[in-house]
């Protein structure tokens, strides 16, 4: 099940990033660099105050994942440079516990979803060098805009 994120959930999302930072930087991935100081997870706390934070529980009650889906932003902004009507994905993240269960791709479609029932199309961007995420995009269903300030954008619409 996918809900919004409560309060006392906010401390863990932000390790979850953390974590995932530094796994990322192990691997050689320059994806979430700014993350790997716990301090600079702080947005979690911003997205959760805009009810942009969302959570992935499992079938016991445990959350195991996060996503952000936004409305545009400043960075969206900054490479998007459009007026088109669409929820931009964020920071998924899946916990230890998660890893292996198809969470990220439950996310994605949900947000898929989300973006149906509104009319909006969906977008995200990741870093260019990071193939695995770009493998993983498409195959959830984006198509590849383009490249931008060495970030590679991707699209969803119905």
């Amino acid at each position: 099940m996918i809900r919004q994120a409560k309060q006392e959930e906010i401390k863990m999302i932000r390790k979850w990033l953390q974590e995932t930072a530094i796994s990322f930087k192990k691997k050689g991935i320059q994806q979430w660099r700014q993350f790997l100081r716990y301090e600079n997870t702080e947005i979690v706390e911003s997205d959760f105050e805009r009810g942009y934070l969302f959570v992935f529980e499992n079938n016991q009650n445990q959350v195991i994942a996060s996503i952000s889906l936004c409305d545009k932003e400043k960075w969206d902004e900054s490479l998007w440079n459009d007026e088109v009507d669409a929820y931009y994905i964020h920071r998924i993240v899946v916990s230890k516990e998660g890893k292996g269960l198809n969470v990220g791709s439950q996310l994605v479609q949900w947000a898929k979803n989300r973006a149906r029932e509104s009319g909006k199309k969906l977008r995200l961007d990741c870093i260019a060098s990071n193939d695995f995420l770009q493998e993983f995009y498409q195959k959830q269903g984006l198509s590849f805009r383009s490249l931008m300030n060495s970030f590679a954008l991707y699209e969803w619409e119905e």
